[in-house]
């Protein structure tokens, strides 16, 4: 699955990649294109400037920071296949 985002935060579903996009043009930055598997859900929090999603089949919750391209595991252990994700970006 890839995911095409925006800078007004449209998102855009594929292959296996995250990209960060300048608009409609084909500019455009890849940001995470290895280690994912079944993305089931995503959540942006346009407030901090990341992008979280559930991986079914890596059975992980990760965050990727679309400024500066930090990606981190937030969830592996004692979770089993994971579906949905919510984000609120004002209660932090």
């Amino acid at each position: 699955m890839w995911l095409r985002i925006d800078s007004k935060g449209s998102v855009c579903d594929g292959d296996d990649v995250v990209e960060v996009c300048g608009g409609c043009d084909n500019n455009h930055e890849k940001i995470v294109a290895t280690g994912i598997d079944v993305v089931e859900d995503i959540a942006v929090d346009w407030l901090g400037g990341n992008l979280y999603w559930t991986d079914y089949g890596m059975e992980t919750i990760e965050v990727v920071s679309l400024i500066q391209q930090h990606r981190m595991v937030l969830f592996s252990e004692n979770i089993t296949n994971p579906r949905a994700i919510e984000v609120d970006p004002r209660d932090g």
